[in-house]
């Protein structure tokens, strides 16, 4: 920290100690932009004998607020029992903030009042907007509220005239001995709390309490005693003089909720089997959380996870003991992987973990979900000695859902957030205070890169922040979102593997408890010889395959040994045969037997680059072998500096990082709206090694997309047609693994097509089909050109001989682009005519309607005068449309059903291109029905 500046809340040098002033937590509005507080002035329960406590009068209070509230004009009033403070309330910058923490306060001075005047003493401050609208009128837009509270929670100092003291608000603690769960039914009588177990309750507690706050010579306002007594809940509550004097007293805590948790857990029996009790402590009435409760101590050899079961696979035994019988047994049985304070122990794998009241769960080291990768460490010293702090023991169990961080000009603290819903709460990184906080919601973003900055010559060359590139190349950002003195290189998460979480290193004492050093964690699943693996990813297997569950490593044993066996899992799922696709499921390990994909891959030769240079190759093709590829995403500047492929529905799987060299910004191309024909790169010729520049796709429609730049292109490379039967499905590519020079120096195109099926068994003879009917092709040949030879000729006709048209659907947008008619109640499928183009679709259910004429339109001069619709005039004289109901440029001729036929489809000429593949030429069909 600079020697003249702070960077928190009060923002100068004071004693944030006891004194007789304190504000009440609870605000009362008094509407038009108004909100009163009352002063409290009390001595303390215990003794103070320095100037603050006896001496000091209260001259000035401070409100923490944002900057953008300090607008030009008079905004703030403020009244002290109703009447104008002697000088005019003001928003400022405070003078011994430090530049970076952009810091404003609201300033109400000149106050003189004694202790006896300012107990009970109410102020109001009044908001307004000035003369341009610009302002803030209620607490959620002023106020910077404390770490971990809500918006429209306000810090507030009181300083004496000297500016020595500077008490911030009291902070009131509770703690709370609670039945969060219930049997159904409960017994006879039900487990219930009297007004004697809570005196029990509070006076345990009080003991305790007095005893911890006498040795440490904590002050405080009001000793713990009961606050409120319900059948259900027991509060007992403390106020003390501030969060620093709280905090004094936490080991005293841990002893107090260990010793109930031993006391509730002696006391089990039928009366009080399947109920769930919690004791927690945490702040009330608005104050901070400056105290916090560990129920479950720690045990070596084991992760405790605190409020959390597991969810046991089916093929794990286990069972009911004591607690300390449960902990025995599995130390000395290695079948035996966890254990927990209700006296339940399981001897084999789970699926997962979930949330579960009061409930102390141990997992044995070694028998984790996840396999967890670290980093080295950045910023701060090498050679200084520091505590560390780190996320791995609970990212080996728990998906990371959210990272929350709190940063002005250094990154003061980190917490991490495990679980559905976020409800595992990790370690505090750091832990300084000062500036507001913000959070990442990792459940709907895919991290692929992670970095901090570091601070250089101030604050230890500390880290700054957390930067995280997401999977659509958009940066989030836990801390600041501005400072970023020294950035650091990328950190591309593995292949395989997520962001799981940080490992962080601090100064205990609380001038210097910011984050030093972090690195990242990720998780994921380890690669086996012989297998593709899918993470995050389950599978849906075909009917015709079987399956079963042992452990992991006998499902892995198992498919290693049979042939049929075609995938595994980390949960000791196998499956015998193949699958339909693959699906997102958190915490899955899928292992995929070489040879068992579902696609089959054709990969081009290299574009770009040298062919005599050392590379280092990533490729998409074994995600592409098992997956679509939905979303391809690129950065790039004068050169291609990375790309990413994502596979799969919603783009949820994320594959490999192409290069990695950062500048540029990006951009991506969501490949389920269209139909890739052709691709293509450009190099960069005599620059970059000749690298590639962008990655071009032309689709069935003409257009071009584009995954890099969209106007860079020094030297273009011939077009690629997609083969026949394949679609677009990735790269594979070549780069140099050195910072910079990791872009992409060469690149190839990947495909993919469904394996041929094997030929069916013998089916049984069919039925006999009905007997044909008569058919008239009665219509003429309508639109495109007689001159023209068609190479795609699609007809209903065999159809119409033998069953009746029940549906015709249409998709068009200028032009007719596809049209199928369906038989025989949809069991007959017509043939598609047409195929080109994306736009929407419409259908008429022939057997609601009787169609008596039916026409088409031609497009004229353009679009080689191809068909636009089909419309069919009904019985009761309306028109319905397969195809555009408004596009007719060139309408033809009403044909009429002919008496006693039905309309039974249409013949059309087309083209197999995909540029020219859309209906140029129809015919009707009708058939005698």
């Amino acid at each position: 920290m600079a020697a003249d500046y702070a960077s928190s809340f009060p923002f100068c040098r004071c004693s944030a100690g006891p004194s007789p002033f304190s504000v009440s937590p609870n605000v009362r509005p008094g509407g038009r932009g108004q909100f009163c507080f009352t002063l409290r002035a009390v001595r303390p329960a215990q003794g103070c004998t320095d100037y603050c406590c006896t001496k000091a009068g209260l001259h000035k209070i401070e409100i923490n607020v944002k900057p953008e509230c300090n607008v030009f004009g008079d905004v703030v009033k403020a009244t002290v029992n109703g009447a104008p403070t002697k000088v005019g309330a003001a928003l400022q910058r405070p003078p011994n903030a430090a530049p970076a923490a952009n810091a404003t306060v609201l300033a109400i001075t000149q106050l003189g009042l004694n202790v006896a005047a300012a107990d009970g003493a109410v102020v109001c401050v009044t908001l307004s907007l000035n003369k341009n609208q610009r302002g803030c009128t209620d607490l959620d837009a002023l106020c910077v509220p404390p770490p971990g509270a809500p918006a429209g929670t306000c810090s507030v100092a009181l300083f004496d005239s000297s500016n020595e003291c500077c008490p911030q608000a009291t902070a009131r603690v509770c703690y709370s001995l609670a039945i969060t769960g219930r049997p159904e039914p409960e017994p006879e009588p039900p487990l219930r709390y009297s007004p004697q177990t809570c005196a029990d309750a509070a006076a345990v507690i009080a003991g305790a309490m007095a005893d911890a706050i006498a040795a440490q010579g904590v002050l405080v306002i009001e000793d713990f005693a009961l606050a409120s007594c319900s059948d259900d809940e027991v509060r007992v509550c403390a106020t003390f003089f501030s969060s620093e004097e709280a905090t004094a007293i936490q080991p005293q805590v841990d002893a107090v909720l260990e010793a109930f948790r031993q006391e509730a857990a002696a006391g089990c029996g039928p009366g009080s089997y399947g109920y769930t009790q919690a004791i927690s402590i945490a702040g009330a009435d608005g104050s901070p959380d400056c105290l916090g409760g560990w129920r479950c101590p720690p045990k070596a050899g084991y992760t405790v996870l605190w409020d959390t079961n597991w969810d046991g696979l089916p093929t794990s035994p286990g069972g009911w003991l004591s607690a300390e019988a449960a902990e025995a047994l599995c130390n000395s049985d290695s079948r035996c992987t966890h254990w927990n304070n209700f006296g339940y122990y399981l001897l084999g794998g789970v699926r997962g973990y979930f949330s579960y009241g009061g409930l102390c769960t141990y997992v044995k080291a070694g028998r984790e979900l996840f396999l967890t990768q670290t980093t080295g460490y950045y910023c701060g010293s090498a050679t200084a000695s520091y505590v560390t702090t780190s996320d791995q023991p609970l990212s080996a169990l728990l998906p990371l859902t959210r990272i929350t961080a709190r940063a002005g000009f250094i990154l003061e603290e980190v917490k991490s957030s495990f679980g559905t819903g976020a409800y595992y709460a990790g370690p505090t990184h750091g832990g300084y205070v000062g500036s507001g906080s913000n959070f990442v919601d990792l459940t709907t973003v895919t991290i692929t890169q992670v970095r901090t900055c570091c601070a250089g010559g101030s604050w230890g060359n500390g880290a700054q922040t957390v930067q995280m590139r997401t999977s659509t190349g958009s940066i989030v950002y836990a801390g600041s979102t501005t400072v970023c003195s020294t950035p650091q290189t990328w950190v591309n998460v593995p292949a395989g593997y997520s962001f799981a979480g940080v490992q962080t290193q601090s100064i205990a004492n609380p001038t210097d408890n910011f984050v030093h050093r972090i690195a990242f964690v990720f998780t994921g699943c380890p690669p086996k010889a012989g297998y593709t693996v899918l993470w995050d990813t389950n599978w849906d297997g075909l009917p015709t395959s079987t399956g079963g569950q042992l452990s992991a490593a006998a499902a892995e044993a198992l498919c290693n040994s049979d042939s049929r066996c075609t995938h595994w899992n980390n949960f000791g799922y196998y499956l015998l045969g193949g699958v339909r696709g693959y699906f997102n499921y958190g915490g899955l390990c899928t292992y995929v037997k070489a040879g068992r994909e579902l696609f089959v891959t054709q990969t081009t030769g290299y574009y770009c680059g040298s062919a005599t240079a050392s590379y280092v190759t990533t490729s998409d093709q074994p995600l592409s072998a098992l997956l679509p590829l939905t979303r391809i995403t690129a950065r790039a500047g004068f050169i291609l500096e990375e790309v990413k492929s994502s596979f799969g529905p919603g783009a949820y799987y994320a594959g490999p990082t192409h290069g990695g060299y950062v500048g540029s910004g990006s951009n991506f191309v969501d490949l389920t709206t269209v139909t890739i024909t052709q691709v293509r790169t450009c190099c960069a010729g005599g620059s970059w090694g000749n690298g590639a520049q962008t990655v071009q796709m032309r689709t069935s429609t003409g257009s071009i997309v584009y995954a890099g730049s969209t106007t860079v292109c020094s030297t273009p490379q011939t077009w690629v047609n997609v083969p026949a039967g394949y679609s677009f499905a990735g790269v594979q590519t070549q780069s140099i693994a050195n910072p910079t020079d990791n872009f992409v120096h060469r690149i190839a195109f990947v495909f993919t097509a469904p394996f041929p099926s094997p030929p069916p068994p013998p089916s049984p003879n069919p039925p006999q089909p009905p007997p044909a009917v008569a058919l008239q092709l009665s219509s003429s040949i309508f639109c495109g050109s007689s001159a023209t030879a068609y190479d795609a000729i699609d007809s209903d006709e065999d159809l119409a001989r033998l069953f009746p048209a029940n549906r015709i659907t249409g998709r068009a947008g200028f032009i007719l682009e596809e049209l199928r008619t369906y038989f025989d109640n949809n069991n007959q499928v017509g043939l598609l005519h047409g195929g080109y183009g994306n736009s929407g679709s419409n259908a008429v259910d022939l057997t609601a309607v009787t169609i008596t004429q039916v026409r088409t339109c031609c497009a004229g001069g353009s679009w080689g005068n191809g068909a636009q619709t089909i419309q069919m005039r009904t019985s009761t004289g309306s028109i319905v449309y397969a195809g555009s109901t408004t596009v007719c440029s060139t309408p033809q001729t009403w044909v009429n059903v002919p008496a006693g036929y039905k309309f039974s489809g249409v013949k059309t000429w087309s083209m197999s291109s995909t540029t020219s593949n859309y209906i140029h030429r129809i015919q009707f069909v009708f058939a005698q029905r």
